[in-house]
């Protein structure tokens, strides 16, 4: 029997094994079988990574921008060197399959880098007046971590930062896996940390830290709202991304042939991607055949086991993702909606996703997060509805509408959320902002705008002016 595998953060471009560090014992999503043993770091791990975090950045700050470019460059090609490996561990620790975590996770990440590469090879600013942010703070939740932490490193290390990042206790293989990739570079290796361990202890540090210019922050609301006190009460620049109710819009012209891949941005990752969209909208005209297409795909719906598979059914381990689950099967007997599929368990690590239809626009679950596998089927007479609906409530991250392309967008347009895809789900490799209560700060992530550098206006007057 073979050891299992120890994680540890990756601190001043090495894995730092803390003295007396706590560890945990990682288990599959899949199975339930030991993965990995993983370290936490301490508050004091956070305090020794700040001289080297500085001593690169102030060297790093005044690289040119054709060397961030040959750095951004070299991260790209680790990635696509690496990508089976990296897709495969992803899956096995996240609980996704391999397609899926290369195709959504690995791939967008390097094109990222690869795109960001691309425009600041022809970048050209006058003296002074764009510079880095200086040093931030990442504090990333777990599902699809490696691709949220390469959504911010990217933009962040063109415009010439350095990063301290909170690593999900959720999925700690990140910190091994982005550790490995930028040691291989020529990066500065004080420039990125990643860091395991509590939130509770490292999450006041990294929200609040008097080193520490700006905080991004990607999670649930509960946890946002105190990371933008800390940070605000120190003026830090933020971008705080959270809560999501999003909907998946099928028009009427839609071609109901490609009802599974329109269902795919529901079911993968069990509601609990920020991106899953768990409110189903359609149209009178449309829903005995919705309905006849999304029976046959429940029936075919199998478990995911391993990643090896290719079912969206993906598993949901944790006890802490049950929990809003129950409570969710309460309320939908309680006001009255019809339960499609139940939601019963399937194993020890599989709940048979909770699908709803009937349920009064009035229920509290069409307006609330719901972090689980709870969707709801809404039918409407008319596609503007689609957007009434939509729009109702405190969240606004994102939307994918199936259907001709310019009726699509017409509607796409009139949707209060941060991103709108048609024809598909998490299309495009980078970060977005969302709306109301799904983002706060500086809504900006290219990495020449306001949150990755600080942009000045320099004025001049001619002489006799």
């Amino acid at each position: 029997m073979t050891s299992p595998l120890e994680l540890h953060s990756w601190i001043h471009g090495e894995p730092k094994a803390s003295a007396g560090a706590t560890s945990r014992l990682v288990h599959s999503p899949f199975d339930g079988s030991v993965l990995a043993k993983s370290f936490d770091s301490g508050p004091l791990d956070f305090v020794q990574a700040l001289p080297a975090a500085k001593k690169d950045l102030e060297t790093f700050a005044e690289t040119s921008f054709a060397e961030r470019e040959k750095f951004l460059r070299q991260i790209a090609a680790q990635i696509y060197e690496r990508e089976k490996e990296l897709a495969w561990k992803i899956a096995l620790f996240e609980g996704w399959s391999e397609k899926f975590s290369l195709e959504k996770i690995v791939r967008p990440v390097e094109k990222f880098f690869l795109q960001i590469a691309d425009e600041i090879s022809v970048a050209s600013y006058p003296e002074g007046t764009i510079r880095p942010t200086g040093l931030i703070s990442l504090i990333i939740p777990g599902p699809m971590a490696f691709r949220t932490i390469g959504e911010r490193l990217a933009p962040g290390l063109a415009a010439g930062n350095a990063f301290l990042v909170k690593v999900p206790s959720s999925s700690p293989i990140t910190a091994m896996l982005w550790g490995e990739i930028l040691k291989a570079t020529e990066l500065p290796c004080g420039l990125v940390s990643l860091f395991l361990g509590s939130g509770e202890e490292l999450g006041p540090l990294f929200a609040s830290h008097p080193s520490l210019r700006g905080v991004s922050f990607a999670g649930r609301a509960s946890t946002a709202a105190s990371i933008a006190r800390a940070g605000s009460e120190g003026f830090k620049k933020l971008q705080i991304s959270s809560g999501s109710k999003n909907s998946l819009l099928i028009l009427p012209e839609a071609d109901f042939s490609k009802l599974d891949q329109m269902l795919e941005g529901a079911f993968v990752g069990q509601g609990r991607l920020a991106w899953n969209l768990s409110q189903i909208f359609v149209t009178e005209s449309k829903a005995e055949e919705f309905y006849s297409g999304l029976k046959t795909f429940l029936q075919n719906l199998k478990p995911l086991r391993s990643p090896e598979g290719n079912s969206v059914w993906t598993p949901v381990a944790l006890p802490k993702d049950r929990e809003p689950f129950q409570r969710a099967r309460d309320q939908a007997v309680r006001d009255n909606g019809k339960l499609i599929s139940s939601g019963e368990d399937e194993g020890a690590f599989h709940v048979r996703p909770l699908v709803i239809q009937d349920l009064t626009h009035c229920s509290t679950l069409q307006l609330e997060e719901i972090t689980a596998p709870v969707f709801i089927i809404n039918v409407v007479k008319y596609p503007h509805e689609m957007a009434k609906w939509t729009n109702t409530g405190d969240f606004g991250m994102c939307a994918s509408i199936w259907g001709p392309q310019e009726k699509a967008l017409k509607l796409g347009a009139k949707l209060q959320v941060g991103q709108v895809w048609t024809n598909g789900w998490l299309q495009q490799p980078s970060a977005f902002a969302g709306f109301r209560k799904s983002f706060f700060g500086i809504p900006d992530f290219r990495w020449n705008g306001n949150f990755f550098s600080d942009v000045k206006v320099l004025t001049s007057n001619s002489p006799g002016v």
